[in-house]
């Protein structure tokens, strides 16, 4: 596959391409979860179908890597809920658009993309690639993620002090209030040595509550337990990983999973206790993490998921995750299409009659349309 001067191909194990995946992600200072150690836990935990990974080389040289899964005749990115978000990693347009091409060329009849980055450049090459190749493209914002730029003040105090006075009050009330509970303090874990207790203590405090009612919290599901634990190990050695608490005394009121790399800081998964909910621990501790963030020079926090109303109180921005869908220029693609934009009845009509082929009498059936 591929033009001249560009080649492309499939492959189908993330650790033989590793190395020269990390370098390229270095090259163009890719965010962590565009990585392959974390498509490595992503896999090991969420992995279905066949794992195909398409790669865009130059002269030899990696410069594109888009993972994607087969299943059932469709072709889906390597995100979910879990992931901030998912984009193409390749070193310029070029190498975007030619993994485009590629993917549609292994004949999907539709490959979905989610929570693809809406500001990203290579993002939109794929996008724009998918629509050469002939594919018709379905396009909805999927998520809007808070995000905090931090480099728009000075210091965490000029910062607070352009916070609502509502919640700066509730930050100070709450604040002197956990303190009679015990020194108020902020615990960063950030090494592998004793990492799996850390975890432990994350996972459950995480977990109470509403979200292990739920079926959301880590430790729901043995798979999502699995995710996270590898992907921290994977982060720890990496050097990006930062697990905050927020302790009164000994004990643990509220904990922040995340991970940090290119002064920005990506929160991942969150959660407090609740038999101290009425402390606000876990907004005690987003803005503790902040005031550290400040400290240390960081750019931008990233809040992840949606825009819930807590995470607003403290930003207006918000960057939009698409989920894109490109259906094949076939028959079947198009019916596809109809399952997903005009309803499910009409769609089943349109399948049949395009699995229906045309043939002359007295000859056997051929099956399915091939597709293209």
């Amino acid at each position: 596959m591929g033009g001249p001067g560009v080649k492309s191909r499939v492959s189908h194990e993330i650790e033989p391409l590793a190395e020269e995946w990390d370098e390229l992600a270095d090259a163009v200072r890719a965010a962590p979860f565009l990585r392959p150690g974390w498509f490595i836990a992503f896999w090991g935990a969420f992995g279905r179908g066949e794992l195909h990974l398409v790669e865009c080389r130059a002269g030899g040289r990696l410069t594109g890597v888009l993972p994607l899964a087969r299943r059932r005749g469709r072709l889906d990115a390597l995100a979910n809920y879990h992931s901030p978000f998912f984009a193409p990693l390749a070193k310029d347009r070029e190498s975007a658009g030619e993994l485009a091409r590629a993917a549609m060329e292994l004949g999907p009849r539709h490959l979905s993309l989610p929570l693809l980055a809406g500001d990203d450049e290579s993002a939109g090459a794929l996008a724009s690639g998918l629509a050469a190749a002939g594919a018709r493209l379905l396009t909805r914002v999927q998520q809007r993620t808070p995000v905090v730029e931090l480099a728009g003040s000075p210091d965490w105090e000029t910062f607070r002090a352009g916070l609502s006075r509502g919640l700066r009050k509730e930050l100070g009330r709450h604040e002197r209030r956990i303190e009679e509970l015990g020194p108020l303090r902020l615990e960063v874990v950030t090494e592998p040595a004793g990492l799996d207790a850390q975890l432990d203590e994350a996972f459950r405090l995480e977990g109470s509550g509403w979200k292990a009612e739920r079926g959301t919290a880590i430790l729901s599901r043995a798979e999502t337990r699995r995710f996270y634990t590898d992907l921290c190990r994977w982060a720890a050695r990496r050097g990006i990983l930062r697990l905050y608490f927020l302790r009164a005394g000994p004990r643990a009121l509220a904990v922040d999973l995340t991970l940090e790399d290119g002064g920005v800081r990506y929160m991942l998964k969150g959660g407090f206790d609740p038999d101290f909910g009425r402390f606000a621990p876990g907004t005690v501790l987003l803005g503790r993490g902040l005031e550290e963030a400040f400290a240390r020079g960081l750019h931008r926090v990233e809040l992840g998921g949606g825009d819930d109303p807590y995470k607003l109180r403290w930003t207006s921005k918000v960057r939009e995750r698409l989920l894109v869908k490109a259906f094949a220029p076939t028959a079947l693609g198009m019916a596809e299409r109809a399952i997903v934009h005009h309803g499910r009845p009409l769609a089943r009509r349109l399948i049949g009659l395009a699995q229906a082929r045309p043939r002359r009498r007295g000859t056997p059936p051929s099956g399915r349309m091939r597709q293209s």
